[in-house]
């Protein structure tokens, strides 16, 4: 959950510069290629999806997952 990770981060003294912005948790497989490796450019696509979306609901005023850190 976000609070753990943070917490975490926070013990480890991580500073905040380097803790995810969005931590987004989504249901399936990680996308791969014929070759079984993980296909990166299918996942970065998928995390812009999340993170547009994200910032389309927080702009609004419905916004329900605030960024990690606050």
């Amino acid at each position: 959950s976000p609070p753990e990770l943070t917490d975490h981060l926070a013990s480890r003294g991580t500073g905040k510069e380097h803790w995810p912005e969005l931590l987004a948790i989504v249901a399936g497989d990680i996308p791969r290629s014929s070759g079984g490796k993980v296909a990166k450019g299918e996942l970065r696509e998928q995390a812009r999806e999340i993170a547009a979306h994200h910032i389309d609901s927080s702009n609004s005023s419905s916004a329900s997952v605030p960024p990690l850190g606050t």
